[in-house]
């Protein structure tokens, strides 16, 4: 069925966010799925506060870069470069698949230059080790006042949090968000839908059809780790159960 089905199961998604024109409505688009963090350059959750370890609290750090380090955007070695224009083919392939084609290659240069801004603010893998230095304890009205361009706190009011347990925050790099802030001020419709659009594709990718999840497996699997071959489906299968329900399963 899922080779049946192409990469139907998106392309109402992807539609939504071709008739969104404005950057108003891409934002009111994000809140409508706020669960999935479309065009979103960071990671957020609740968890352990690290120092009250009775209590979660909100967590916010860098993100919004799908090769994960900044090394992959800035550095100019041979295996890096090559990793990256591998990328840049990737984003163009994708976006013809889901029917995309005309803009693929727009695309490709808007999802380079976002990605690329947010890795060279990003910090280094060493640099996230500081355990002090990614702790900074902020009222969420003074994230607000500080990062206006970043809905952190409309979207998990739209998912369904209580205010209440959105009053404090503990943002893990405020140089990276005063960054991105900057960043998502100044981008067009066009260069944040064809992010949003990313966001979908890759999202959704390994759940569509075997040509889609091939094509993400050449270039996760293939070029940037080496492997030869993916897991066969029913072993997929298997780890997205235990990935998402482990411990139900583990119960049964």
């Amino acid at each position: 069925r899922r080779n049946r089905e192409g990469v139907s199961p998106i392309k109402p998604i992807l539609n939504e966010l071709s008739k969104a024109k404005t950057v108003k409505r891409l934002k009111a688009f994000q809140l409508k799925y706020a669960a999935f963090g479309y065009g979103l350059p960071f990671d957020a959750g609740f968890g352990a506060d690290e120092k009250n370890a009775s209590q979660n609290i909100l967590s916010v750090g860098q993100g919004g870069i799908t090769l994960g380090q900044k090394e992959y955007y800035i550095d100019t070695d041979e295996a890096t470069t090559n990793i990256r224009e591998a990328y840049k083919r990737f984003i163009i392939k994708m976006f013809a698949i889901c029917g995309l084609e005309k803009e693929a290659q727009q695309a490709m240069r808007d999802i380079m230059k976002i990605e690329t801004t947010l890795a060279k603010a990003s910090k280094s893998r060493t640099e996230l080790r500081d355990v002090e230095a990614n702790y900074n304890k902020t009222a969420m009205a003074d994230f607000d006042r500080l990062y206006p361009n970043l809905p952190l706190h409309r979207i998990f009011l739209a998912e369904g949090v209580k205010e209440n347990c959105l009053q404090t925050v503990v943002v893990g790099q405020p140089q990276f968000m005063a960054e991105a802030d900057k960043l998502f001020a100044s981008l067009n419709a066009d260069e944040l839908r064809h992010y949003m659009q990313w966001n979908v594709m890759l999202g959704a990718a390994n759940y569509l059809s075997d040509d889609v999840a091939g094509e993400y497996f050449n270039f996760f699997g293939k070029t940037m780790r080496g492997r030869k071959e993916d897991y066969p489906r029913w072993k997929r299968a298997t780890n997205q159960v235990e990935a998402q329900m482990g411990e139900a399963l583990g119960r049964m």
